[in-house]
């Protein structure tokens, strides 16, 4: 499980602004995470790809939409004050 620390971080900060849009990321993550368990008890090793495509593309899209939608709904928290990404 060593994208879950970072699955969480980026889920709950996207959270903030987005709830409905991030809980249904993170069932897709979790949905892609169980299938990715059951193929590798399965399969072995190749029969983890499908769930780990689902798993990485939920966080990916989680990733996209803190980096890009975010910081014009709560700029003042995290970007300080300026709404923009000039550091």
């Amino acid at each position: 499980m060593e994208a879950f620390p970072t699955f969480l971080i980026v889920m709950n900060a996207c959270a903030i602004t987005f709830p409905r849009f991030a809980a249904a990321a993170g069932f897709v993550w979790a949905f892609g995470r169980i299938w990715y368990q059951i193929g590798y008890g399965k399969h072995g090793p190749a029969g983890r790809s499908k769930g780990s495509i689902f798993a990485g593309v939920a966080q990916l899209t989680l990733v996209n939409t803190l980096l890009t939608l975010s910081p014009t709904f709560f700029p003042v928290y995290l970007f300080g004050g300026s709404g923009c990404w000039s550091l």
